[in-house]
């Protein structure tokens, strides 16, 4: 499908290193100045990159160990992932110890695919040793054979890593083997050789996915038609080069197995009036005519027209079909040529970064007639996606400066903390850099922006943002954390190298919020009620991130402590049981963040008994003093028991009484009280559904 407009750039490359002995991730390569990636069909993959060097390029000296490389590609910004064939070993590497300003380490790396040349047949089994020692396969197919050699080579100590996805009786889509062959080995041949041997023979087909090789029977799961694609001229192309090669025509092909036998098949398809023209093909461990045919097959099919090489340079900026997103190596697809749509197969991929930062390359449909080294000399020289700046017609681009500039000096980064519109507090960072003006000879250079990169310590990455200025701000950043920083200068060709990174603390809040008002006090049968206007003195609001209130209750003259929360959202609360006697009220209010004010100014009241005594007494004496003596004589019985009773009422009154933001779910009907948030009293009428 047609790439996804909200990722303008459409395809992003990038490089994953992984120890070649354990397999461990180790992390990406962030910092390459170019890279290519070559994938041709059936074939052998090559990457190569360049690199800062010393402490200019992050894990760079990594490209000097026997390090693994994984070519991971993006395609929607967000999500990476590796294609197939994309798993490479170091080949070489090289770099200059003396400083010349170049600051580039240069590392050619070659598919892990390669490794199958350190595997030899190496030990012959009697049973299948032919009379000149060779490792004979009579009528087998091609997973008996790779499994043979492979099982016996990671006996011996080899492949660890490396997985063949494949068995005795089925290829890697589980189907069962097609072909069979009769053919001989000597022990010096590798496993690499016996696969591409088996290809040539056309009885296989093969890929790698990461360190698996799976393979697949000839023209089978690999063989796609895509004909949905069709690559037209003015969809994205800069350049389509198409070459025609004769020089293997044939009429004729010789073919020289083992014990002095020799096969000549005539080419049915070479062109008719053509002059008689004759191939000699090498094939050892070749004793059959059926055999030789099967190997002869491939050069009279190359040998029947000229070799066309269709190739379609891209720049993945305005590119309309993805590799290996929207086709893959072997798919058939539609491409349009001078006389109209044709249909051709994907023969080879080649995918760049340019230390400009963009992503080009070519697709290659029908014969890859480069070898891999004139590929390397055409990348070396810029002919790979090269446009202009109208981008229509292709010409070389105008040369570009090698030098990056410095890394940004003086890199300084403070922080603050802002609540946000939920009431959380988040921190702001601020970072101040010198301005970069010079790339490493001191050659002045015209920076357009900076890049930033922020990551919260343990992990090792973080996001990204860029600058116009020599300054800026990175928001939503958690408060108290430790954050580690870096930046980057860009110019319109290249990407300078990484600043010294810079760990900082973030800032926390510490502000407290205002100080609440003085309560306003009422006491009701002994309640205390406790009401706030929701302000701090002098007339300040609670801010958003206001989270509570803390009551105090002490004696006058005492040092406030906290008593009880006030119930959020109220702004007032009741407290029952406390001692009858006079009481000072104080409040403060704290953060999210746990700040606490200051305690604010103290409110105090008195409470009073429940049950007026003395009036009780009064009456009883008004209602006894005409009595006749035996009345006056039980008095003072009398009184005391009145004494007695009316303590007791009043102990019954306050175990009567209940306050709070809810109703009590309990009581004595026509006796409990409940006193309201608002001050209202309530008597029990009726318990639940009585």
């Amino acid at each position: 499908m047609p790439r996804n407009p909200a990722f303008a750039r459409g395809l992003a490359m990038r490089y994953v290193a992984y120890d070649q002995a354990t397999g461990a991730r180790l992390g990406v390569l962030p910092d390459a100045l170019a890279g290519t990636f070559t994938c041709p069909r059936q074939a052998t993959p090559s990457l190569t990159l360049s690199y800062p060097n010393g402490d200019l390029g992050v894990r760079g000296t990594l490209l000097d160990s026997d390090v693994e490389l994984a070519v991971e590609l993006c395609y929607d910004g967000q999500i990476w992932s590796e294609p197939y064939n994309a798993r490479f070993i170091n080949l070489s590497s090289e770099w200059n110890l003396v400083d010349d300003g170049t600051e580039h380490r240069h590392a050619d790396l070659i598919h892990i695919g390669h490794r199958l040349e350190g595997a030899l047949v190496w030990d012959v089994p009697f049973a299948a040793m032919d009379k000149d020692g060779k490792y004979r396969f009579r009528d087998r197919n091609a997973g008996e054979i790779l499994r043979t050699v492979w099982d016996a080579a990671v006996k011996r100590g080899w492949g660890k890593g490396l997985d063949l996805d494949v068995s005795a009786t089925s290829d890697s889509a589980g189907q069962r083997w097609a072909l069979i062959t009769t053919i001989a080995f000597d022990p010096s041949v590798s496993i690499k050789s016996i696969l591409d041997s088996l290809m040539n023979m056309g009885m296989l087909d093969y890929r790698w996915r990461g360190r698996t090789l799976q393979v697949y029977n000839p023209d089978a799961a690999l063989k796609r038609d895509n004909l949905d694609v069709v690559w037209r001229l003015a969809a994205g192309t800069k350049s389509a080069p198409e070459k025609l090669d004769w020089s293997q025509l044939c009429t004729h092909v010789l073919v020289k197995g083992d014990e002095g036998k020799t096969w000549t098949f005539p080419n049915p398809e070479a062109p008719a009036g053509m002059p008689r023209t004759e191939k000699v093909v090498d094939a050892g461990g070749v004793t059959l005519e059926a055999t030789a045919r099967r190997v002869a097959a491939l050069t009279m099919k190359t040998g029947a027209s000229p070799a066309a090489e269709v190739k379609r340079e891209w720049e993945a900026d305005d590119l309309q079909w993805l590799p290996f997103e929207d086709y893959a190596l072997g798919d058939w697809i539609r491409v349009e040529r001078s006389n109209g749509l044709e249909r051709m197969r994907v023969s080879q991929i080649s995918i760049s970064v340019t230390e400009n930062g963009r992503c080009q390359g070519h697709t290659t449909f029908g014969t890859v007639l480069d070898d891999v080294l004139s590929r390397l000399a055409k990348r070396q020289k810029g002919i790979l996606g090269a446009v202009n700046s109208d981008g229509k017609n292709p010409r070389p681009e105008k040369p570009k400066s090698k030098y990056a500039p410095v890394p940004p000096q003086g890199l300084v980064v403070t922080s603050d903390v802002v609540i946000n519109d939920q009431g959380w507090p988040r921190a702001v960072a601020t970072l101040k850099w010198s301005p970069v003006e010079t790339d490493a000879l001191g050659v002045a250079v015209d920076v357009t922006g900076y890049e930033i990169s922020a990551r919260q310590l343990p992990f090792l990455s973080g996001p990204m943002s860029t600058s116009k200025e020599t300054q800026a701000q990175i928001a939503n950043l958690t408060a108290g954390l430790k954050y580690a920083f870096k930046v980057r200068a860009v110019t319109a060709d290249t990407t300078g190298t990484w600043s010294q990174e810079v760990e900082a603390t973030m800032a926390i809040d510490t502000d407290p919020p205002p100080v609440p008002t003085a309560p306003v006090l009422t006491q009701t049968l002994g309640v205390l009620g406790i009401y706030w206007n929701g302000m701090g003195t002098g007339g300040a609001g609670m801010p958003s991130d206001f989270a509570g209130i803390e009551v105090s209750v002490r004696e006058p003259g005492l040092t406030p402590q906290k008593f009880a929360d006030m119930p959020v959202p109220l702004q007032r609360t009741n407290l029952a049981g406390l001692e009858i006697r006079e009481w000072e009220v104080r409040l403060r209010s704290y953060d999210r963040a746990g700040n606490r004010s200051e305690w604010g100014p103290g409110a105090r009241v008195t409470l009073k008994q429940n049950v007026d005594t003395d009036a009780i007494v009064k009456q009883v004496e008004e209602k006894l003093k005409n009595s006749d003596a035996m009345q006056q004589a039980a008095r003072e019985g009398t009184l005391k028991e009145m004494k007695h009773l009316t303590e007791a009422m009043t102990q019954v009154a306050t175990n009567l009484v209940t306050s709070g933001p809810v109703p009590p779910d309990s009581g004595t009907i026509g006796s409990s009280m409940w006193i309201a948030p608002d001050g209202r009293i309530f008597v029990l009428r009726a318990k639940g559904d009585d």
